[in-house]
């Protein structure tokens, strides 16, 4: 997970898109940036929160 205190913008922008149930929302974030900048981390940080609030489905990573 995110260390506490960082990332809170993106988790923020995260959180309001996962929750947006208005028809003009996008069904996909795209999370983009250089390896190791930690993308893999919001989105397990952002599922992680996600199932604290019983709105979570599911979680797939792949990799190369």
């Amino acid at each position: 997970q995110c260390t506490p205190e960082t990332r809170k913008e993106l988790l923020e922008k995260l959180e309001l898109w996962a929750l947006d149930k208005s028809p003009n929302s996008s069904p996909i974030f795209w999370l983009s940036g250089m390896a190791g900048t930690g993308k893999s981390t919001v989105a397990y940080t952002l599922c992680k929160w996600l199932q604290g609030h019983k709105k979570f489905g599911a979680l797939f990573f792949c990799s190369r």
